[in-house]
């Protein structure tokens, strides 16, 4: 129950029966919808999502319930996991994310090397779609696992110096607008659909390492978020420091190229050749 999960306040408490009531009062939906399945944990995090306004987080759970019908979200991820798409196999190289270690919560930390990603090369091979469904197995394997959420997002926007220069996606600043262009496009179509349908998924969004270049980008995503996960946000300072850091998450958490002691060694990432396709050898697995 919420209740030996949650530390509940009075009202908390008094919010979660408004919307039971809600729920069960509404004939459009049956047992086997999603909404009428959803128990006290998924509940009480939309309703702190949304300030404990109870209409409002059931006007969400609602857009939610459709959205995991059009999404086919009841199989899924079974789906994804059992694919032997080409592409599904491809990306585990070329997203360089990962959980690397657990927060002061004992909720996952995902670290994120963002820079790393060749946004204008994968939308070159792939649809945007398949990206975002890429993203969404994530999410969905990691409500799953942790149906409390309050994990720890960190989008590490610096440049790694010891990658090799031809191994980079920004290779030149004459390649910075387009590549920020696309990069703002995948991660605003990322946030409207994740953020509304998985709240509370994280206790702190930090972006690490941030060029002045990418401030633009930062904007956009953030009004991308709702209320609620914008205060969630942090923006640390462009000189990264490991001290600083450590206030949100621990060093055994902190992958080792940012000095940390996670013994997890995300993928490369890297720059998509132009004539690369899909079923090719991955370029530079030789240096991951």
């Amino acid at each position: 129950m919420a209740e030996q999960a949650f530390d509940l306040t009075d009202a908390e408490g008094k919010a979660l029966e408004e919307l039971k009531v809600m729920i069960t009062e509404d004939d459009k939906y049956n047992e086997e919808d999603w909404i009428s399945k959803a128990d006290d944990i998924i509940l009480i995090r939309y309703l702190r999502g949304h300030k404990m306004k109870v209409t409002e987080s059931y006007e969400y759970l609602e857009r939610s319930n459709s959205w995991r019908c059009t999404r086919e979200m009841h199989n899924f991820l079974e789906e994804w996991e059992m694919s032997k798409e080409l592409e599904v196999e491809f990306l585990k190289d070329y997203m360089p994310y990962g959980v690397t270690g657990a927060n002061y919560l004992g909720m996952p930390v995902e670290v994120r090397k963002m820079t790393m990603v060749d946004y204008p090369g994968l939308l070159r091979i792939m649809d945007i779609d398949f990206l975002i469904r890429s993203q969404i197995s994530s999410m969905e394997r990691a409500w799953n696992t942790y149906p409390m959420g309050q994990g720890t997002m960190i989008f590490d926007l610096g440049i790694d110096e010891s990658c090799k220069v031809d191994t980079r996606p920004l290779q030149s600043i004459f390649q910075m607008k387009k590549y920020i262009s696309t990069m703002t496009k995948v991660l605003k179509k990322l946030a409207e659909e994740i953020d509304p349908n998985y709240p509370e998924a994280f206790s702190k969004i930090l972006f690490i390492r941030p060029p002045a270049v990418f401030a633009g980008v930062l904007k956009i995503i953030k009004l991308s978020f709702s209320e609620r996960s914008r205060s969630q946000v942090q923006i640390l300072s462009k000189n990264y420091s490991k001290e600083e850091l450590m206030k949100y998450v621990p060093e055994s958490a902190i992958p080792a190229y940012l000095d940390g002691t996670s013994p997890v060694v995300l993928p490369y990432g890297g720059k998509i050749p132009e004539d690369f396709s899909i079923g090719d050898p991955v370029p530079h697995s030789d240096v991951i």
